[in-house]
């Protein structure tokens, strides 16, 4: 697995060089969130729906940065984020409806609450690189 960048904390210089891995199983939130990052400068190298296919994109794109709904359809991305990261860290970002859940399963997560700004989305991936 590819080691984490050294990422600045300012907007969309620090997004640049990322590939992030998008997991969301509501189609238009997805693709609101890949054309949000693609907007500022990041390169969406999978988008999953399921744990199944989080776990398998994750293995087979190795992403610097991984934007995971908590309550998928099909599996948890909690489940798939500890399923992940088991053979190595890999940031992450909860992105959900439900950051109370969230946070009483993974106390120290970085959140985005649903529905949310691109201001909320950049702050977020600023702390992930901060953490």
């Amino acid at each position: 697995m590819k080691a984490p960048h050294d990422i600045p904390s300012n907007g969309a210089a620090m997004i640049s060089s990322l590939r992030i891995m998008i997991v969301e199983d509501d189609a238009i939130i997805a693709l609101c969130l890949s054309e949000l990052l693609t907007q500022i400068g990041g390169s969406v190298c999978a988008v999953s729906c399921t744990y199944d296919e989080a776990v398998a994109d994750a293995a087979r794109h190795h992403p610097d940065l991984i934007l995971v709904d908590a309550g998928l359809t099909t599996g948890s991305g909690i489940e798939a984020i500890q399923e992940i990261t088991r053979t190595g860290f890999v940031r992450h970002i909860y992105v959900t409806g439900d950051a109370a859940r969230v946070r009483e399963q993974v106390p120290n997560a970085i959140i985005v609450q649903k529905p949310f700004s691109l201001a909320c989305l950049k702050t977020a991936i600023a702390s992930a690189y901060q953490a």
